[in-house]
């Protein structure tokens, strides 16, 4: 069985790392950030456009391993429709289970 959930682990990593989404740049963005990871060269860059508290559009630009574009992949497909305080929980639960808690 472990087996089975790891070639499926590794077809969705490698699934958006081929086929990003989020990966059209916006036109009028609201927001926009740039991230750089030192340790391993991992850079993200990261634009929304939010209407009225409410997340329209998103577009990342990642450059790095195929773990880094997968995740940035999988936030944007993520956040589309969210609000801006969904967003911050979603980002929330994020650190916590990368911190080793327990997912909720």
């Amino acid at each position: 069985m472990q087996g089975l959930l790891d070639d499926l682990y590794r077809e969705v990593i490698l699934d958006h790392y081929r086929s990003p989404h989020g990966a059209a740049e916006l036109d009028e963005a609201t927001v926009q950030v740039e991230g750089f990871n030192p340790l391993c060269g991992d850079e993200l860059k990261l634009e929304m456009r939010i209407v009225e508290g409410r997340i329209e559009e998103v577009h990342v630009g990642p450059a790095g391993c195929s773990l880094s574009v997968a995740s940035a992949s999988i936030l944007a497909q993520q956040l589309p429709g969210k609000t801006v305080a969904e967003a911050v929980q979603i980002k929330e639960m994020f650190k916590r289970v990368m911190r080793g808690e327990p997912w909720p």
